[in-house]
């Protein structure tokens, strides 16, 4: 129910409006910078630290600093920033979450830029005369069937941040045009189609869930699997087994052979 908007105008007057549910009305007034305003939540208080006319957001990304040597590690490097294939963990809070990436350089004129290019992200370079965007991602391929997500289910354990499981529900479409719903969770998969003659020859696809975002519950990590050959090696493994059976335990027993002379 709290909210503080800030505005700005084209002279670059600033402006507030604090909304509150302890407040019958919104407050509204203008903002200078360097000065506090009381928005009415307990004891919190809203300044302006820097107006900048003419800025854009940008985030920067860099090496994670190897922690420092300690005496019980004998195998501790400096602690110096370093990359180890091509890994580029955002900096700042993201640590705690350390992607791969990869480091580009672009030259022309005798101008350089460089800049890092984690997994998923994409980066502008302000080169001239138009701007260069560059992202870094795995390789798409189409699927032979259409996956939506329709709603994602994470619990915790009590108490703590830690989860307990989480679970997607998803919507399944082929390109005849048949549906399917379900969910899937860690060690319970997801067949479409659920046919029992489908799971049995293999023809089917089998969704488990893989990873998730903590900081965006709309997305889900599933793995996709479609094993067409799943009865032949399974009937191949049964055939080795009848074999091994065979062979230790259904041997043939020795006896004794009577031999008789004849006139020849």
């Amino acid at each position: 129910d709290n909210q503080a908007l800030v505005y700005c105008d084209e002279r670059g007057g600033l402006t507030y409006t604090l909304r509150s549910s302890a407040l019958p009305a919104p407050l509204r007034g203008a903002l200078t910078p360097g000065q506090a305003v009381n928005t009415g939540w307990a004891d919190w208080q809203l300044a302006v630290v820097q107006a900048i006319p003419s800025a854009f957001a940008q985030t920067h990304f860099q090496p994670a600093k190897v922690p420092a040597p300690t005496t019980d590690d004998k195998s501790a490097t400096s602690g110096e920033p370093s990359v180890v294939g091509g890994s580029a963990p955002a900096a700042g809070p993201a640590q705690a979450n350390p992607v791969e990436g990869v480091r580009v350089r672009l030259s022309k004129g005798g101008e350089d830029r460089e800049e890092w290019v984690p997994t998923g992200w994409a980066i502008t370079l302000p080169t001239t005369p138009q701007p260069t965007r560059l992202a870094y991602d795995f390789q798409v391929d189409p699927l032979p069937i259409g996956l939506q997500l329709e709603k994602f289910e994470v619990t915790f354990n009590d108490g703590t941040d830690s989860p307990a499981s989480f679970k997607s529900n998803l919507r399944v479409t082929d390109v005849d045009g048949a549906t399917g719903a379900g969910s899937c969770s860690m060690n319970q998969p997801f067949n479409f189609p659920g046919h029992w003659w489908n799971t049995f020859s293999g023809l089917t696809f089998k969704v488990s869930q893989a990873s998730w975002n903590p900081e965006n519950l709309d997305q889900s990590v599933v793995q996709i699997l479609r094993d067409p050959g799943w009865l032949f090696k399974w009937i191949g493994s049964l055939l080795v087994c009848v074999g091994i059976f065979t062979m230790f335990y259904l041997r043939p027993t020795r006896g004794s052979v009577t031999r008789t002379a004849g006139a020849p």
